[in-house]
């Protein structure tokens, strides 16, 4: 199990206080990202494979494990909400493009097969046939304000528990809101072309949103 903090940041002019529609645990906000998956006996191998060669292993195996880790291949969820975000994965072992979307939301929820615990996603790898789940846990995320953006700082977004793969490129969409220096309400922001850009009648001044960028920090 390893857990994930998506972090965002952006650039802002006259803006602040950056969040999905519904606040940072709308239930509602689909998270759109790219799944790089391991196999389990691989994650034994990391720090060997990242760190050095082991004089005791082929260096054939080692090429192999470097490949697969670095393989990315999809996991489908089941959102049916607002955001739409479209990308392209490639399996840096069989060079395969997917053109699929991937997406969890908290509303959204299965069964895990043993007991009564439940997880946001659940899928079973095409490559492999192995499964894996990511859990989102609520409470971490708050509004990206002007001052984190002046310095270019990073905002939590949403935890997500990791087991069988992991997260490594978020996708930004549809969905968000935030509100001028002036006051002004601004709802249902598109970010998916990458900026928004509006005047605010109220402050009397352009508002823009550009250079999105996020992270996913592992946490304990």
């Amino acid at each position: 199990m390893v857990n994930y903090l998506l972090m965002i940041t952006a650039e802002f002019e006259n803006l602040t206080n950056l969040q999905p529609q519904g606040g940072c645990d709308d239930p509602n906000f689909s998270y759109f990202f790219k799944l790089n998956w391991l196999r389990p006996w691989f994650g034994l191998l990391c720090s060997l494979v990242i760190t050095s060669s082991s004089p005791h292993l082929p260096d054939t195996l080692f090429s192999h494990a470097r490949s697969c880790i670095r393989g990315l291949l999809l996991f489908k969820g089941g959102s049916k909400g607002p955001a739409l975000a479209r990308f392209h994965v490639k399996c840096g072992r069989c060079g395969e493009v997917s053109q699929k979307e991937t997406c969890v939301t908290l509303s959204e929820t299965v069964a895990l097969p043993a007991g009564k615990a439940t997880t946001n996603l659940i899928q079973k790898c095409k490559f492999c046939g192995r499964d894996g789940t990511i859990t989102m846990i609520p409470g971490r995320g708050k509004p990206l304000t002007e001052e984190a953006s002046q310095s270019a700082k990073h905002t939590p977004l949403m935890l997500f528990d990791c087991r069988g793969y992991e997260p490594v490129g978020y996708v930004f969409g549809s969905g968000w809101k935030a509100e001028s220096i002036a006051g002004a309400k601004f709802d249902d922001i598109d970010l998916s072309g990458g900026e928004f850009a509006e005047y605010d009648e109220k402050g009397e001044c352009p508002v823009m949103i550009s250079n999105l960028r996020s992270t996913f920090d592992v946490v304990k």
